[in-house]
């Protein structure tokens, strides 16, 4: 069956998260590759929120696992509320539909297992609506566009070195209202929660 992706925005009930998964990679200032992991949540009405993953390591399956266990997972929220970083944004969702090119794990049968868990693990519904190559609609695409110039700009005025720094520059130089949620995990550092307009 054939689904435009851009049309199910529309038909989205106050249970359903539309989640745009991309990957994102920055030059610091000495040359060095900054990671990240980022989805975009699309609830009814249009409203959207972007989580982003900076992290050491490459960019894999095994990174969008790690990074869907940290929103998932109530033992994982650093606010201890017994919710899952998901579950307290967005208490009323118990679909997920993801979506995005298959760059981003589809295609991994570690990450299609694992998937195959999430609902008896965290009680969430999961959907894949993967993108077709050479696709134009990912709203991930455009919001890593946008901090990217972000950074490009700091970078003629300041040195930004490292995963830590790039993190904290968006917590601080972005228009978008944001909230920070830190991770100390072995594989994800910081995680933001950004909510853009």
């Amino acid at each position: 069956m054939f689904i435009q992706v851009k049309d199910l925005e529309g038909k989205l009930t106050h249970q359903d998260a539309l989640c745009f998964l991309d990957y994102g990679s920055f030059y610091d200032s000495s040359g060095g590759k900054v990671h990240s992991w980022a989805v975009t949540f699309i609830l009814k009405g249009g409203r959207q929120h972007t989580v982003v993953v900076f992290f050491q390591g490459k960019k894999d399956a095994g990174m969008g696992m790690r990074a869907w266990r940290e929103l998932l997972d109530p033992t994982r929220n650093p606010q201890n509320n017994n919710k899952s970083i998901v579950e307290a944004l967005f208490p009323d969702v118990d679909h997920l539909i993801l979506s995005g090119d298959t760059g981003n794990g589809f295609r991994s049968y570690p990450m299609l297992n694992w998937l195959s868990t999430v609902s008896d693990d965290y009680g969430y519904k999961v959907s894949l609506v993967p993108l077709a190559p050479q696709h134009a609609h990912n709203v991930t695409d455009a919001f890593f566009a946008r901090i990217n110039k972000l950074f490009k700009k700091l970078k003629e005025k300041a040195r930004l070195v490292g995963y830590l720094q790039f993190a904290t520059v968006l917590l601080h130089g972005s228009r978008a209202h944001i909230c920070i949620c830190c991770v100390h995990s072995a594989n994800l550092h910081v995680m933001l929660y950004v909510t853009l307009f």
